[in-house]
Formats: C-alpha cells, sequence, structure tokens
C-alpha cells in the first residue's frame, strides 16, 4: 500500500492538520516535534512549513521528507530544502534556516505525487500569473497518476 493514500493517510494528515492548527505560532522546531509525538500512532507523515517575514523579507524555513519548497524570482533566489525523514516514523532532526526574499517572489510548496522535475519554462509568463492559475497548471500537468499531490502557491509583488 502507498504512504500516501487510504484511510490511514487520512488519518495521519488529519492528525498533522489538527497539530499544526493548536500550534501553528509556536518556533518550527516545536512544532515539527509535537506532530512527531502525534503522529506516532499513524503510519507518518512529510512536512514542510514556511513562515514569511514581509518586513525583513525573510522565509523561515523548515521541511521533513519527499516534499519541496521553491521560490521564483526574476532575482536570485533561495533553494530551499528538506531532510530525509518521515514525521511520526523517523525524524532524526530539524533544521529550520533563514532565507532573504526578493522584493516581488513566487513560493510553489508541494508533495512528491507532483513531479520535482517540472520546469517554469513550460509555463509562459510565470511570474505573472495568479496562484490558483499556477496551481492548477501544476496539478495539470505534473501531477503523478498515482499518488496523491498537494500544491500551495503564493506571491508577493508591489
Amino acid at each position: 500500500m502507498d504512504l500516501g493514500h487510504g484511510e490511514s493517510a487520512q488519518e495521519a494528515s488529519l492528525t498533522a492538520v489538527d497539530c499544526l492548527e493548536n500550534y501553528y505560532r509556536r518556533p518550527f522546531k516545536e512544532i515539527f516535534r509535537l506532530c512527531h509525538q502525534r503522529l506516532k500512532k499513524t503510519r507518518g507523515a512529510a512536512m514542510s512549513l514556511c513562515r514569511i517575514d514581509l518586513k525583513d523579507r525573510i522565509m523561515i524555513h523548515a521541511g521533513l521528507g519527499n516534499v519541496q519548497t521553491r521560490v521564483y524570482s526574476s532575482e536570485k533566489t533561495p533553494a530551499p530544502f528538506c531532510i530525509n525523514g518521515t514525521l511520526g516514523v523517523a525524524m532524526q532532526r530539524v533544521k529550520v534556516d533563514d532565507y532573504p526574499l526578493p522584493e516581488n517572489y513566487i513560493i510553489v510548496m508541494f508533495s512528491d505525487g507532483i513531479s520535482g522535475r517540472f520546469s517554469t519554462d513550460n509555463f509562459p509568463g510565470f511570474l505573472n500569473q495568479k496562484p490558483q492559475v499556477l496551481a492548477k497548471q501544476i496539478i495539470e500537468n505534473h501531477a503523478r497518476d498515482n499518488d496523491d499531490a498537494t500544491v500551495m502557491v503564493g506571491r508577493k509583488s508591489l
């Protein structure tokens, strides 16, 4: 059975969401620790979090498992990464990093149900698109047929 499917995957997902709803204001390392504890009774989950400081233009990011976060801009952008592991199963450490953000940017976070090989070259006008349009295009063009897929897109522009 695939980790991303079925009732046990739904149970893990709902447990993670409940944990995040209760603890989202806490520091990332604490959130990951609390979610890891709560998910031990489930099959586990991958998770990536980011928090944006608009005033200082910094993205705080941490990720565990087979999820990805990408930042796009016409300027140089950070390349956040996720550490191997599974919340509730195997979490050796959590690495929280701060990344400087350009003035205008798009952040795309996605699960392993999306091919990590997608490129913005396939999206004419990528940086000018609305987040909903980008998420839909990514799902339609890069979702794997045999897995669930989650995409979150956020943008900041002046």
